[in-house]
C-alpha cells in the first residue's frame, strides 16, 4: 500500500450554503462572498420554492437547472448563466427588480431578466422584440424555448415556441 509522506494540508474553504430558506440578509452576505452565478442560483431557489412545472410533480427549479446546463456547455458568460437562473422570477409575487438590485445583481443581468418577463397585455410579438433587443435575454430565451419544447408541451405551446425560436434565430441562420 502506497502512502503519501507529505499529504497536502486541507484547503480552508469557508462553507456557505444558501438554500430556499435563505433570508434577504443571507443572500446579500453571499453576494459579497460568492460569485454572481451562485447568488442568482440562490435567488432562484428561494423564488421557486414549492413551485412545480406543468406536470405538477417536477420542481420548477429543474427547468432553470437544465437551461443552465446547456448554456454552460455552450460557453455562456456568468451574466448569461445568472440571467438563466433568474429568467422566471419577476412577477407572480416572487421577486422584484429592487430585490435583485439589493442582492447585488448587476444592471445588465437585471435588464435581461426584465426583458425576459412578459408584461400584462403585451403581445407575443412585442415581447419577442424586447427579448431580441437584449443579447443576454435573447440567448437565455432560446435556451428556455428549447427546454420547453423538449418538455412535451401542448400542440399550441409547441407552435408558439417553434415560432419564437424561428424569430430569435433568424439572424443566426442567415449568417450561416
Amino acid at each position: 500500500m502506497k502512502t503519501d509522506r507529505n499529504p497536502k494540508p486541507p484547503v480552508p474553504w469557508k462553507k456557505i450554503f444558501i438554500g430556499p430558506d435563505a433570508t434577504d440578509h443571507d443572500i446579500k452576505a453571499a453576494a459579497m462572498e460568492l460569485n454572481l452565478v451562485n447568488v442568482a442560483k440562490a435567488l432562484a431557489e428561494k423564488a421557486h420554492k414549492g413551485k412545480f412545472g406543468n406536470d405538477g410533480k417536477t420542481p420548477h427549479i429543474v427547468h432553470a437547472r437544465r437551461m443552465v446546463g446547456w448554456l454552460l456547455k455552450s460557453g455562456a458568460s456568468d451574466r448569461v448563466i445568472a440571467a438563466a437562473w433568474l429568467h422566471d422570477i419577476l412577477g407572480r409575487g416572487r421577486l422584484t427588480e429592487a430585490e435583485l438590485k439589493r442582492a447585488g445583481v448587476p444592471s445588465p443581468v437585471i435588464e435581461a431578466v426584465v426583458a425576459l418577463s412578459k408584461r400584462p397585455g403585451e403581445s407575443y410579438y412585442d415581447y419577442l422584440a424586447r427579448v431580441e433587443a437584449n443579447p443576454i435575454a435573447r440567448r437565455v430565451k432560446i435556451a428556455d424555448m428549447i427546454d420547453n419544447v423538449v418538455d412535451e408541451p401542448s400542440p399550441q405551446a409547441r407552435r408558439r415556441y417553434q415560432h419564437g425560436l424561428a424569430c430569435l434565430l433568424s439572424d443566426t441562420i442567415a449568417a450561416l
